[in-house]
């Protein structure tokens, strides 16, 4: 809720990692597939300027703005979907 403002019903944890930056600017993300929520997804704070879907292949092409590590979580989760 705190940047999208949905309250999710159902969700489950993929998995984590931390990124590959600067070690003193690393930061720990956590993936959860999400399938149901209440409200619509958008932007619930000034923190990000904006708030778009993406496919998985087009994450894979967005390097600058994804982990590498997100495109192969998102890879599995698609696989067993």
């Amino acid at each position: 809720m705190e940047e999208i403002g949905v309250t999710t019903m159902h969700c489950q944890l993929i998995g984590s990692f931390v990124s590959a930056d600067l070690p003193e600017l690393s930061t720990t993300f956590h993936l959860y597939h999400v399938d149901n929520w209440h409200q619509w997804p958008r932007l619930a704070d000034d923190e990000h300027t904006e708030l778009r879907w993406f496919t998985a292949a087009a994450i894979e092409c967005e390097a600058a703005l994804a982990p590498s590590q997100l495109g192969e979580m998102l890879k599995k989760l698609i696989a067993c979907g």
